[in-house]
C-alpha cells in the first residue's frame, strides 16, 4: 500500500498487524517517522496518536505528537501535546525547544527565545541544542546571531556536520559565498551522505552563479533522497534554462509524482512545454496549476497567451 501511496489502506493493515504486538508503540513511531520523511504528516499524526494511546505516560511520545501537529499548523493541538509532555517530564530540554518553535509562530520570536534559553539552561553542553536554536535564528534571517550560537556549538563539538551545514546557511544568508561554500565543504567532509548538505551547497553554488556545480550538487542530493520534490523541481527548472526540455519535463514530473497538488511544479511544467512549443500540454499544465491556486494572476496571463496560439 505504501508503494502506491494508499496510506489509509496501509494504516488499516498496520492496525490489524499491531494488535497483538508487545512493542506496538515502537512500531507506530517507526511508521510515523517513515511517513514524516514522505511529508505525509496527517497520517504520521495518526500513528503518534496510536502510540500515545498505548503508552499515555511516555513524555517522548507526546513530544513527537506535538511536533507532528506543528508541521500541519495545528498550533493549539501542538501546545496541548507539548505541555502534556512537560507535565510528565519538566526537565526535558527538547520539549522546551519545541515549545519555542511553536511560540515563534504564534507569539513571535522574543517569546520563543525564553523557551530556547530554558532548553539551553537545562542542557548547556548540548551542541545539538545550540545548533537547533541557530537553525531557528537562520529561518528568521538573524544570521549574525545564528553564527554566534553555532560558534558556541563548535566549542562543544568540532565533528558535527550539522553545525558546519548551518554555518553554510548563515553565510549564504549574509551572501558571504566563499565562507558559505567552505562551511558546506567541511560538512561534506564529515558526512557526504546527507542530502540536505548537498542541497545547501548546491544553493550556494547557484547564488554564486556556478550553475554546473549547482546541478552536480542537486543531482547528488536527489540520488541520496529521491523523494525531495523541491530538488526535482529545481533540477527541472535548471534543465529548462539550458534548453534540455525532455530532461526538464522528466524532472518536474518526478516532483508532481511525489506531490500531485504541487502548484509550482505544474506551473513550471507548463513553462517547459511552452518552450518546446507544445501548447496543448502547456495549457493542460497551467490549467492544473490553477486548480490549486485559482487566483494566481501569472498562470492566468500565461495560459491566456497559450490559448491564443492553439
Amino acid at each position: 500500500y505504501f508503494a502506491v501511496l494508499e496510506y489509509d489502506d496501509a494504516l488499516n493493515a498496520y492496525r490489524n498487524a499491531f494488535v497483538e504486538m508487545a512493542d506496538a508503540d515502537i512500531e507506530w513511531v517507526k511508521l510515523a517517522e517513515s511517513l514524516d520523511k514522505r511529508e505525509v504528516f496527517n497520517h504520521a499524526i495518526e500513528c503518534y496518536l496510536a502510540a500515545v494511546e498505548i503508552k499515555p505516560d511516555n513524555y517522548e511520545l507526546w513530544l513527537k505528537l506535538g511536533s507532528g501537529y506543528f508541521k500541519i499548523n495545528k498550533y493549539d493541538e501542538a501546545l496541548k501535546a507539548l505541555n502534556r509532555s512537560l507535565e510528565l517530564n519538566s526537565e526535558n530540554a527538547d520539549t522546551y525547544y519545541q515549545l519555542g518553535v511553536v511560540y515563534s509562530k504564534t507569539e513571535g520570536f522574543e517569546a520563543a527565545m525564553g523557551y530556547y534559553e530554558k532548553a539551553l539552561h537545562l542542557n548547556p553542553n548540548d551542541a545539538r541544542l545550540w545548533t537547533k536554536v541557530a537553525i531557528e535564528l537562520n529561518k528568521k534571517g538573524n544570521f549574525d546571531s545564528a553564527i554566534d550560537y553555532l560558534e558556541k556549538a563548535l566549542e562543544l563539538s568540532q565533528d558535527e556536520p550539522l553545525i558546519f551545514h548551518n554555518l553554510g546557511e548563515s553565510y549564504t544568508g549574509k551572501r558571504e559565498m566563499e565562507k558559505a561554500i567552505l562551511m558546506y565543504e567541511k560538512a561534506l567532509s564529515l558526512d557526504d551522505k546527507d542530502p540536505e548538505i548537498w542541497k545547501g551547497i548546491g544553493k550556494a553554488y547557484k547564488v554564486s552563479g556556478n550553475y554546473n556545480k549547482f546541478t552536480e550538487a542537486f543531482e547528488k542530493s536527489i540520488e541520496i533522497n529521491p523523494l525531495d520534490k523541491e530538488v526535482w523541481l529545481a533540477l527541472g527548472i535548471e534543465k529548462s534554462r539550458k534548453k534540455e526540455y525532455v530532461q526538464s519535463v522528466a524532472c518536474i514530473q518526478k516532483a508532481i509524482d511525489i506531490k500531485p497538488d504541487y502548484f509550482e511544479a505544474w506551473y513550471n511544467l507548463g513553462r517547459a512545454h511552452r518552450r518546446k512549443k507544445m501548447n496543448d500540454k502547456a495549457n493542460t499544465a497551467y490549467e492544473r496549476a490553477l486548480t490549486f491556486k485559482p487566483d494566481d494572476i501569472i498562470p492566468q496571463i500565461v495560459r491566456a497567451k497559450v490559448l491564443e496560439m492553439l
